[in-house]
Order: structure tokens, then C-alpha cells, then sequence
């Protein structure tokens, strides 16, 4: 696995568990008209065996300030990816959604 976009710090077990903080303002997100787009959210990356394989995973947030979260990413390209996230809104009420990426090109993208 390698780091896409670096952590703050983070710590591991080995195989078996993995713990990241995100510096401020970062996200994965993507407008639906293709207007704005953001690409600087912590993510680590690795391939998946080439056999059947379970992903377990369990995602905790501090929810200290206003539009933290917390995201399990599915991630293919910077245009193919999906997330399930739970932030706190600016009226600090916790939501879940999901969400995905898939146009061919934005204004803001490089192409």
C-alpha cells in the first residue's frame, strides 16, 4: 500500500488495522454539473488479491469541528471512485451518504 495524498500522522498494526488523520480543508468531492471539483483528501492505496476476497472495516470520528467526517472510498481513477461518508454539518448534525464520480471530463479536470 502507498499513500496517495499523505496523513498528518497515522499508525499501524501490520495487516490488520490502520489509523490516519487528515489535515483541515481536504475532500473528495466532485459537483454534479462538473463545475468544482476536490482531490486532496488523505487516501492510501493497494491493489486487492486477485481471488475472492472479505474487506472489513470500521471508521471512527472525533467530529470536533464543523464538516469533519469520517470515509470508507472505493477508489478506481480520480473519476471512478465511490465514498461513504459521516460528517457533521455546520449545524453539527451527523450525516451519511453516498456518493460517486464518473464524468469523463470537468472544467476543473486536467484531461
Amino acid at each position: 500500500m502507498e499513500w496517495a495524498v499523505a496523513p498528518l500522522d497515522f499508525s499501524s498494526d501490520g495487516d490488520r488495522s490502520l489509523a490516519a488523520s487528515a489535515p483541515a480543508r481536504t475532500d473528495l468531492f466532485t459537483a454534479p454539473d462538473g463545475s468544482e471539483r476536490y482531490d486532496n483528501a488523505l487516501r492510501v492505496l493497494g491493489i486487492p488479491p486477485d481471488n475472492d476476497f472479505a474487506l472489513s472495516a470500521r471508521v471512527d470520528v472525533d467530529f470536533a469541528s464543523s464538516y469533519d467526517g469520517g470515509v470508507l472510498l472505493l477508489w478506481a481513477s480520480p473519476t471512478t471512485w465511490g465514498k461513504l461518508s459521516s460528517a457533521s454539518s455546520s449545524h453539527r448534525i451527523a450525516t451519511r451518504w453516498s456518493s460517486q464520480s464518473t464524468p469523463a471530463t470537468s472544467p476543473t479536470t486536467p484531461t
